[in-house]
């Protein structure tokens, strides 16, 4: 079976690494700096692969990202401005490991007709993932972002969540999964100046999800 993994991280790129499974997705060291977007990206994901896919160096004004991070741009150390910009529906994708518009949508298109088909042999899941630690937005109520995500309805589809123990909610973990994290229950909200949680830690949460998916598909 092929995983389909989807990330609004490069959590999804490591997933992949560590289970030592080709690329089967196109969000490949790609983020989405608008935690609603991605919502958004997972529900329509089917709608928003045949959709008009465009990529300029051009991100949308005004989002959530923008006015809390006071940049339109994803800032770190070792990342280069402006980066493409994918744009599928109302979802803005960085590719912030990529340079050149036009190259990049060249990439990304060809994950795409990969990934299309896969899905037409029907031996695949779509896999969603989503870190508490790498929300990219501040949000007044974590729990109902966490509810939204894990709303999946899709046979084909898991969505997974890591975080705190505290918001953990029941789920089928057929077509939803929450995989708890006492640690995290404390953790400081504070962020550094890439506007990621200082408590953020890649490694750790890919290993975790990487686990999890493992057990899972018996891969």
């Amino acid at each position: 079976m092929e995983l389909i993994i989807n990330s609004n991280t490069c959590v999804g790129a490591e997933i992949y690494q560590r289970l030592r499974l080709q690329y089967a997705s196109p969000l490949i060291g790609t983020l989405i700096p608008n935690d609603l977007e991605y919502l958004e990206y997972v529900k329509k994901f089917k709608q928003l692969i045949n959709s008009d896919i465009q990529c300029n160096l051009i991100p949308k004004d005004n989002t959530v990202f923008e006015r809390q991070s006071c940049s339109k741009y994803y800032q770190h150390a070792h990342i280069s401005t402006p980066y493409p910009i994918i744009h599928m529906g109302t979802t803005d994708i960085h590719c912030i490991h990529d340079t050149g518009s036009d190259a990049t949508r060249v990439k990304f298109m060809r994950r795409i007709d990969r990934m299309k088909n896969i899905m037409k042999t029907e031996s695949y899941k779509i896999v969603n993932v989503m870190v508490f630690t790498e929300f990219l937005n501040i949000h007044e109520n974590y729990e109902d972002i966490i509810k939204t995500f894990l709303s999946n309805n899709a046979d084909d589809t898991i969505n997974i969540f890591l975080g705190p123990e505290k918001y953990k909610i029941p789920v089928d973990t057929i077509k939803n999964a929450y995989i708890p994290v006492k640690e995290w229950d404390d953790i400081s909200l504070d962020r550094d100046g890439s506007f990621v949680m200082n408590h953020n830690n890649q490694h750790v949460s890919s290993s975790l999800l990487s686990q999890f998916i493992l057990k899972l598909f018996l891969i």
